[in-house]
């Protein structure tokens, strides 16, 4: 058994040496990012992070168990759009385990959601460069509705344009997701 209690270990392609079970705690980092991995259990504690390259899952085998201990940061590196396994397991995965997980990039313009598949958490990516888009809609509507816009419903990175035809007009901002 490996723990990383503090600081960060970088973690290569073959860690039989460090044993095949890891402990990260609060505030320690281990970084797959280089080749992914395969052991048996991971276990995250509250506060610790990983790093993780996008096509390099890390893989709980042998029936081996993924905790996760309360909030983890996750750091991806290799942001491109698309859908990307981060942890596989052999045991199923529940939305409060999602809850725990953020995820943290350096690149601007790419937006994500974890999903639950199988037994596996995966990171779904948007690329979407900022841009202008302007309210069309006649009459009063939801932020979140792609026919309100000139271009969909904007992103966080967008510049929203109401014109002298939103003046007199309710929008209505039902989520927090994309203002």
């Amino acid at each position: 058994k490996t723990e990383i209690r503090e600081g960060s270990v970088v973690l290569g392609a073959d860690v039989s040496a460090f044993g095949r079970n890891l402990t990260v705690a609060s505030g320690a980092l281990a970084d797959c990012s280089a080749a992914g991995l395969e052991i048996e259990s991971l276990t995250l504690e509250d506060g610790a992070a990983i790093k993780v390259d996008l096509g390099k899952p890390i893989v709980i085998a042998d029936n081996g168990s993924l905790e996760l201990g309360g909030e983890i940061t996750v750091y991806v590196d290799g942001m491109t759009g698309g859908n990307f396994t981060l942890f596989e397991t052999d045991e199923a995965l529940s939305a409060d385990d999602l809850a725990k997980i953020k995820i943290v990039n350096n690149e601007n313009d790419y937006y994500y959601s974890l999903v639950i598949d199988g037994n596996a958490v995966k990171l779904d990516v948007l690329y979407h460069p900022a841009a202008d888009v302007s309210w069309k809609a006649e009459n009063s509507g939801e932020w979140n509705t792609a026919d309100n816009w000139e271009g969909g419903a904007p992103y966080p990175n967008d510049t929203a344009i109401f014109g002298n035809s939103a003046a007199v007009k309710d929008v209505v901002v039902s989520s927090v997701e994309r203002v």
